[in-house]
């Protein structure tokens, strides 16, 4: 008897784990994460990291191989290519997969590569395939005639203000209606103990570093700002000089 009741005890504890796991009431699947990969940009010759990114952390561990791809950007001469495998620990969400972009000396567009994820375990893909475009930190040739001379007539020398004067300009430096790069070049004006520009050397040459948000000395040119020079036409000064102040 007592045998009988412990059989219809064990088919009753039988029945009621497979009711458990009907399909009326199934048993949830684990909540896997979701794994991307971020675009990125970069200047030449810096490193790009790029983030692999889970939406939310698991408690075991993400593991993934990543491969660069070229694009209009060349492996080898644009920038180093890479592949491995990586892994994302429990408890965190993310990780970096660093690629070397390559510097050189000619003017050219942003051009960009790609980085795959594949072989992804314990995670869902989200996003396997990331742009990353590398931004050409090279300048053309900047003019003096056509690009820095306006440049310098029309925001430091307004109507003969400061330094518009031919006859009392503001600190010893003319720059107005009929500067020419001769006296550009030779200027000295009254706080600089030297030459304004020093060509070759931007960092040097105070027709530079006036404008910037750092000057040598009080105050910041032009003197009427802000607004002051925005960082583009600040950058036409600071290159021209870079370049050899030429006359051009």
């Amino acid at each position: 008897m007592k045998q009988h009741l412990l059989y219809l005890l064990v088919m009753l504890m039988a029945a009621v784990l497979a009711c458990s796991d009907s399909g009326d009431n199934p048993v949830p699947p684990e909540d896997l994460p979701a794994i991307s990969v971020q675009d990125q940009s970069v200047p030449e010759g810096n490193t790009a990291l790029i983030t692999v990114s889970l939406d939310h952390s698991a408690d075991h561990r993400v593991v993934y191989s990543f491969a660069s791809l070229p694009g209009t950007a060349a492996s080898g001469s644009d920038f180093t290519g890479v592949s491995g495998s990586d892994t994302i620990p429990a408890g965190q969400t993310g990780a970096m997969v660093m690629v070397n972009t390559l510097d050189d000396s000619e003017v050219e567009s942003s051009e960009s590569f790609s980085l795959a994820l594949s072989a992804v375990s314990g995670a869902e893909v989200a996003r396997s395939l990331a742009t990353c475009t590398i931004t050409d930190n090279d300048v053309g040739e900047v003019s003096f005639d056509t690009q820095v001379r306006p440049l310098l007539q029309t925001s430091c020398a307004k109507l003969g203000f400061c330094h518009g004067s031919a006859s009392t300009p503001g600190g010893g430096l003319y720059l107005g209606s009929t500067v020419t790069h001769a006296i550009v070049i030779a200027a000295t004006g009254n706080n600089t103990g030297g030459l304004v520009v020093q060509a070759g050397s931007s960092s040097a040459s105070t027709l530079y570093t006036k404008t910037t948000e750092t000057p040598p000395f009080p105050s910041r040119m032009p003197q009427d700002g802000p607004p002051y020079l925005s960082d583009s036409l600040q950058h036409l000064i600071r290159d021209w000089i870079d370049q050899g102040a030429q006359d051009n």
